[in-house]
This record gives structure tokens, sequence and C-alpha cells, in this order.
């Protein structure tokens, strides 16, 4: 088996790509960035799959062109489903069978059921969260165990200016639906090396 693992530089990505390498599966990591390389981001890859291969796709432009767009509530939600579709087209490059997430229900706004169900929404391949069931002090245990939590807690500018006071916790699909059609982003040109 073969997926895409998405990676933030947080805790839980890290610790979901892993558990999926220690269960066989072959995994390619994206990250969203800037438009730059991340430091941090290739430390954690290096870490739990020392061949791992890492794209980056700009999420910065893409979450700008989002925010000034779309209503605020539903910023996260879409930035997601971006991030997903991004998963999608590096698995139909490699030819992945899945899309890996660090998500864990209920952690954030973002990760409530009923906006899980919005997000999977975005894709047809598979969604795996290997972290669904657990809370933060079990997730930050692997990462500690595996070597990623020191590096996971670094300080580094995320995506602060752009995430809503008041995110969307119980989304309609049709609204999101409504929302992405506002914007139109061209996926295989946000990609850089």
């Amino acid at each position: 088996m073969k997926a895409v693992c998405l990676i933030s530089g947080g805790i839980d990505s890290p610790v979901a790509g892993y558990l999926m390498i220690k269960k066989g599966v072959d995994v390619i990591f994206l990250h969203g960035g800037k438009g730059e390389k991340n430091e941090k981001v290739e430390k954690l890859v290096k870490i739990i799959s020392p061949k791992g291969k890492l794209y980056y796709v700009n999420h910065r432009s893409a979450l700008k062109t989002i925010s000034e767009n779309c209503d605020n509530k539903y910023t996260c939600l879409i930035c997601k489903r971006f991030l997903y579709r991004c998963a999608d087209y590096v698995c139909k490059k490699e030819g992945c069978d899945f899309i890996i997430t660090g998500e864990s229900i209920g952690q954030v706004a973002s990760q409530t059921l009923q906006n899980l169900t919005v997000l999977d929404k975005a894709v047809e391949i598979p969604i795996i969260r290997p972290l669904i069931g657990l809370n933060k002090n079990d997730i930050i245990s692997v990462a500690k165990e595996i070597g990623t939590f020191d590096i996971s807690t670094t300080i580094s500018t995320g995506v602060c200016p752009f995430v809503p006071n008041q995110p969307s916790t119980k989304a309609d699909i049709k609204k999101v639906l409504a929302e992405e059609e506002k914007i139109k982003l061209d996926i295989e040109k946000l990609f850089y090396k």
C-alpha cells in the first residue's frame, strides 16, 4: 500500500505518518508551505522516513485567496479541502491508495464529526486518520517516543493571520460548496520544490 500523508510540522501529523509506516505503508509526504522549503518539516520527515519523498504546495497563497473571497467562518474547512485535493493530485501522480491525516476527533473546530464529513467530500480517494480516537496526551507520548516532539514544538510562523475568530463547527456541505465557487485555484501551479 502507498499513501500521501499531509504533514504540517505540528505534533499530530508526523505521528500519523509514523503509525502508517509502522503498518507497512509506503508514505509520501505533502506540506502546505509558504513558497519555500521548510527545514522543520524536512527534519520531521527524515526522522520518521529517512528516504521519504516530500512535496510542497503553496498553502499560503491559496489561503490568502480563500480568506479574501470566502466567508471567514469556513476558512479552515475550505483550506483543508484544498489540501486534500492537493494530496489527491499527488496520489494520482504517485499511484497512491489513500490519504493520511493527523486529525483526531474534536481537537479543533475543523475536526468535529460534521466537519470531518464535509472534508471527506472534497475527494473520492479514502482518507485514513490513524489518530482519530487518541487524545492529545496519547499522541504526545508517541511523538516523544519516536523523537519528533521537540522538533514539532519549536515555534514556527504558521497561518495565524487567516484563522477565523469563530470557525464553523457544524458546516453544511452546500454552503461550503457555494463558498468554494467564489475561488479558482490551479492546484498544479501551486506545487514547488
